[in-house]
């Protein structure tokens, strides 16, 4: 365990001015920058408007930039073969701290980023408790988007560094066509009947947590609709799936 956290504790001396520059970008896009929007001609949205779009917006960014982190951290390390080739630890555990050093800088911004929610006068209504849900859930968001983003690009740069190998810099083209293609072939299996009848399974109601939520734009309310027990079961085996077996491959491919 020690030897994992020193790992972790090594991600965060190469890219901590990363978390750095987000928390100043942060505090500028969301705090300082709203503050003049209505200075803007033609701007519908009022400052407290633009704030919490900023929100938003913001968390979107962290999860981009998590995973680009993510990616170099790994590249980074594969050119210094000697930390790959000569290290005792599994490759799992070298890339699994790389992973767990994204998702907890990136929830811990999220729940930096989540604390303008508190500022954003009627663009939120509601007592304090349902701000601190709204808050909290925020930071749930991110954590759960970020492991999702960070798998699917490990899986995908696993694929890019086995290309590379035949086709060189093509690599970059057919794994990003590659990619889109895996966009759209899982939405079409998601919309299909078969889909349904596997996955709806164990249906959970999200309904009774709305009420826990604040009004947003001015009386606009949260729907959380409902999840499927089977399908975030399989989700789950799915992304523990790939990452170990991204892992194994990225491993077989550089150790060739």
């Amino acid at each position: 365990m020690k030897k994992f956290v020193s790992l972790v504790k090594k991600e965060w001396h190469d890219y901590k001015l990363w978390l750095i520059l987000l928390i100043f970008a942060g505090a500028f896009f969301i705090g300082v920058l709203p503050t003049f929007a209505d200075r803007l001609p033609n701007l519908v949205l009022s400052p407290s408007d633009v704030r919490l779009t900023a929100i938003f917006m913001g968390g979107t960014v962290l999860y981009f930039v998590a995973t680009i982190q993510f990616i170099l951290s790994i590249r980074r390390d594969i050119k210094m073969k000697e930390i790959w080739l000569h290290s005792t630890r599994r490759i799992t555990t070298l890339i699994g701290a790389k992973f767990c050093f994204s998702v907890i800088w990136v929830t811990a911004l999220s729940f930096i980023y989540g604390l303008a929610s508190y500022f954003v006068g009627d663009a939120l209504q509601g007592e304090i408790q349902q701000l601190i849900f709204f808050h909290m859930m925020y930071v749930l968001l991110a954590f759960l988007f970020v492991i999702l983003f960070t798998v699917t690009a490990l899986v995908f740069y696993a694929i890019y560094l086995q290309l590379k190998r035949y086709i060189g810099l093509a690599s970059i083209v057919v794994t990003g066509i590659s990619f889109f293609l895996y966009i759209y072939i899982f939405v079409k299996w998601t919309e299909s009947v078969n889909y349904g009848e596997i996955m709806y399974v164990g249906e959970v109601s999200l309904a009774p947590l709305e009420k826990f939520f604040p009004s947003m734009y001015r009386g606009e309310t949260f729907v959380v609709g409902h999840v499927y027990v089977m399908e975030e079961l399989f989700s789950i085996v799915l992304l523990v799936g790939c990452f170990i077996v991204a892992s194994k491959w990225i491993e077989r491919v550089i150790t060739r």
